[in-house]
C-alpha cells in the first residue's frame, strides 16, 4: 500500500526513535535521504537522524551543504506515522 503522504529527498520529518531498551521512544528530527527512484520501488524511506550534538565518532558523517542545506528548498517539519 502506497503512503498517503508523499515524502521527497531532503524533507525533514519527525520520527519516533527507540531507546536502546526498545521499550520507549522519543520523537527526533530526521532528513529523508532516499531518492524518488528508490521510493518508487520500495515502501520504506531511508532517513538520517539530525542532531546538534557534535562528538568525535568514527560512525558519524558530515553532510555537505547543498540542496535544502543551502536554502534551495523551503523547510518544514512533518511527522511520520
Amino acid at each position: 500500500m502506497q503512503p498517503t503522504t508523499n515524502f521527497e529527498f531532503g524533507d525533514v520529518v519527525l520520527v519516533s526513535f527507540p531507546f536502546t531498551n526498545l521499550k520507549t521512544t522519543k520523537k527526533r528530527p530526521a532528513v529523508i535521504i532516499s531518492s524518488e527512484a528508490y521510493q518508487s520501488y520500495r515502501p520504506d524511506l531511508v532517513i538520517m537522524a539530525l542532531t546538534s550534538q557534535i562528538t568525535e565518532s568514527s560512525r558519524q558523517r558530515r553532510v555537505k551543504r547543498r540542496g535544502i542545506f543551502a536554502g534551495n528548498k523551503k523547510a518544514s517539519l512533518r511527522e511520520l506515522a
